[in-house]
């Protein structure tokens, strides 16, 4: 029997898949925000489709907030959509 790889969900469209097709965004214990780049860091995580319509509806709907239910910054906010341009 194979072993099932876990599903993502981006948390603007609700898209599922694979988490190579994602940005996950993390808050460690500290409660700092970061985008994960190459590292697996530790805490909570939350996925993003990698294109810049899902990186505005985030930031439009403030969805961070929601799943972290904390304040996050808008320079996290400026941090995705530079991501996304780059």
């Amino acid at each position: 029997m194979q072993k099932r790889e876990p599903e993502r969900t981006c948390i603007a469209c609700r898209k599922k898949g694979d988490k190579s097709l994602f940005l996950k965004v993390v808050l460690n214990k500290n409660g700092e925000v970061k985008i994960e780049r190459d590292a697996k860091l530790d805490g909570r995580g939350a996925y993003i489709c990698k294109n810049i319509d899902c990186a505005k509806a985030c930031k439009k709907n403030r969805a961070l907030n929601r799943v972290f239910k904390t304040n996050i910054s808008e320079e996290i906010y400026g941090e995705i959509l530079n991501e996304y341009e780059n």
